[in-house]
């Protein structure tokens, strides 16, 4: 695998951040047609910055699990560091706010 920067996990937090945001959108849009409550339990969590960013940092774990986010012996460390210093909310909106090629990691 090349990468196209010469660190390949510069950057990385924005990308698990989004990483993380689709995986949550996803979980609405399933538990908005499947489980209405677990939907409402949700938005109530969504809204709530404290447990927003819990949600985000968790759901950003799991991909690392799940996906080629950063090299494969990157991943215990990353997800150590997420563990240190989970998301902050400042952090999230700055993602959200962001182009998307701005977040992504080249994975070329």
């Amino acid at each position: 695998m090349k990468f196209a920067q010469p660190a390949p996990t510069l950057g990385y937090r924005k990308n698990l951040i989004l990483h993380a945001l689709m995986e949550i959108e996803l979980l609405c849009e399933l538990a908005q047609t499947v489980a209405p409550s677990l939907n409402e339990e949700l938005k109530k969590q969504i809204a709530e910055q404290e447990s927003f960013c819990e949600m985000v940092t968790s759901m950003a774990s799991h991909c690392l699990n799940q996906k080629l986010i950063v090299p494969a012996y990157f991943v215990d460390s990353v997800m150590d560091e997420l563990d240190r210093f989970p998301f902050s909310y400042e952090e999230i909106t700055t993602v959200l706010n962001s182009r998307l090629k701005e977040a992504l990691l080249s994975q070329l």
